[in-house]
């Protein structure tokens, strides 16, 4: 999952990632967090690159002018 600015959560359920092998999930600043049975799961997933999960897309450059965008940086600030 790659790129998805309003993606904000993923489906959760018992059967939902029975058979995921590899999780790549990058550059989707609203996702809030895993479902529980995903963070279950990761475990046993062999391959995953979570690093950027929340992050903007370094492409699309600095939008610190856009004043959603300073919120987000003072919200994304606190998180840490």
């Amino acid at each position: 999952i790659e790129r998805c600015k309003s993606l904000t959560s993923l489906p959760d359920g018992p059967r939902a990632y029975s058979s995921l092998e590899s999780l790549e999930i990058k550059y989707c600043p609203a996702m809030k967090s895993l479902p529980g049975c995903l963070k279950q799961r990761l475990d046993s997933v062999e391959e995953k690159l979570l690093s950027h999960m929340r992050s903007s897309d370094p492409r699309e450059g600095a939008k610190l002018l856009e004043p959603k965008s300073w919120k987000y940086v003072i919200r994304r600030n606190r998180d840490l």
